[in-house]
């Protein structure tokens, strides 16, 4: 790897002594791979059903390093069991204080979702999660793992940052702002951002960050936590972006992440000496910089600033999905804040206000209702599969998911009609039965490529 002699100068004045073996770091073939579980599977059971060994995590929770490649084709991935994403970017959220009971958490800067997957099965009852990003192809990517994780405590949006404290002031206990920048410490990871490198780039990014900080912070609440991270090293980027926003908003302050953090980073630099900061040749992963901030507890905050958008089920809906989910699950209506819209009907576990543009998803997309009939979504199945009252178990190394992953129809037993399909007991998604075969529901955009092994230990026709 052929450094920049610019960044080169910058990281031998940031690290002294410690550049050499900082550099040799960047050198190694690949980085490390990891994934943590979701909500959806025991650690237990994660480790008992992957076919390759799991090494836990000291940063990390639920976080594993493993040496197997494709891990995105494994079923238990296309069920939402785990979640691929960086060690360094997984410690990022134990910076927070370990109690998240009935938060209300704003993700400004969500997509592509690792880190509102993971907050999102974490939030304990009562509490919900927003999960924004501004560019709405990258929304939707962001909105199809929310989807394929089950949540339902989880909107998406696609708002400018600065329409969020328009929106919503001082709405949120913790916001995430893990903010675009110029990428430094994703060299190893990613030959592009080693390639488009360059000093004005970064300074380009620390104005698009510092427009991001000074329009998200007015949504957090009196009290509340806002965390900022980057996956960079530079200091304008870093420390200097948090010490010039402290000066323009004197109602934030720096604040100790938490203990569990401090093995595996190092002291940010003096200009926010609270700050920790990941490098490669210290720990498992990517270069990153985390800050948390706590706004003052006497600030004045409006709160929710416009209509909410939500259309409420008419009372013919209301019949037609309570009729469904009495026949086919034992889920009651009653527990989920429902609401319909362009034709879809969403449920949800708390009441999230939304206003009446840039939603891209509101929970759980539960189906559409044609003609009085009931058809259900894919996230039904993703979040709901257990609640099932016929279900389908096909193991993760078995043909049977193999077939079904690739979009084929699979002999099924009465009785007829809908049931859920769940692989070492992970709801996956959805079939109907009818006259012996299970019509096969997956989603065509999510189902495998013919002739593409979906176990790392062996290779299934499809």
């Amino acid at each position: 790897m052929n450094l920049p002699q610019e960044f080169e100068k910058r990281m031998r004045a940031l690290l002294g002594g410690e550049y050499p073996t900082f550099a040799h770091a960047l050198q190694k073939e690949r980085p490390v791979r990891a994934l943590y579980r979701t909500h959806k599977i025991s650690a237990a059971a994660l480790r008992d059903a992957l076919p390759f060994p799991l090494t836990p995590l000291s940063c990390s929770p639920d976080g594993f390093l493993c040496e197997q490649e494709r891990l995105g084709a494994h079923p238990l991935h296309h069920a939402g069991a785990f979640y691929i994403q960086d060690p360094s970017a997984q410690a990022t959220l134990c910076a927070l204080p370990d109690d998240l009971h009935g938060l209300r958490v704003l993700d400004a800067c969500a997509a592509p979702g690792g880190k509102s997957v993971r907050i999102g099965g974490t939030l304990a009852a009562g509490g919900f999660l927003i999960a924004n990003e501004a560019d709405p192809a990258r929304a939707r990517i962001l909105a199809q793992n929310i989807e394929r994780a089950g949540l339902y405590n989880t909107a998406v949006t696609a708002l400018p940052a600065e329409e969020l404290a328009e929106l919503y002031d001082g709405c949120f206990d913790l916001v995430l702002a893990d903010v675009p920048c110029s990428g430094e410490g994703m060299f190893r990871k990613y030959p592009a951002a080693l390639a488009d490198w360059n000093p004005g780039g970064v300074r380009k990014c620390a104005g698009m960050q510092k427009r991001i900080l000074d329009g998200v912070c007015g949504t957090v609440a009196p009290g509340g936590y806002l965390l900022y991270s980057t996956c960079t090293f530079s200091l304008e980027e870093n420390e200097r972006q948090i010490a010039a926003f402290l000066s323009r908003h004197p109602d934030f302050c720096l604040v100790p992440v938490n203990e569990k953090l401090l093995p595996v980073t190092v002291p940010a630099q003096e200009e926010a000496p609270l700050a920790r900061r990941f490098y490669p040749h210290l720990a498992p992963g990517e270069g990153q910089f985390i800050a948390l901030l706590r706004r003052a507890e006497d600030v004045c905050c409006r709160g929710v600033r416009f209509r909410a958008a939500e259309r409420r089920l008419s009372a013919q809906e209301q019949t037609v999905l309570a009729d469904f989910l009495h026949t086919y699950t034992d889920l009651s209506p009653d527990r989920l804040h429902l609401c319909a819209a362009d034709g879809m009907v969403w449920g949800a576990s708390a009441s999230i206000p939304l206003p009446e543009r840039g939603v891209v998803g509101y929970g759980a997309a539960l189906g559409k209702i044609q003609k009085g009939v009931f058809r259900p979504h894919h996230h039904l199945f993703s979040a709901f599969g257990g609640r099932f009252l016929q279900q389908i178990d096909l193991p993760s190394d078995s043909a049977g998911i193999s077939d079904y992953l690739c979009g084929r129809t699979l002999s099924a037993d009465p009785p007829d009609g809908w049931r859920a399909v769940l692989t070492d007991g992970v709801p996956l998604g959805g079939a109907k039965a009818v006259g012996g075969i299970l019509k096969n529901h997956y989603p065509k955009g999510l189902r495998a490529a013919p002739g593409r092994p979906l176990s790392p230990e062996r290779t299934l026709s499809c």
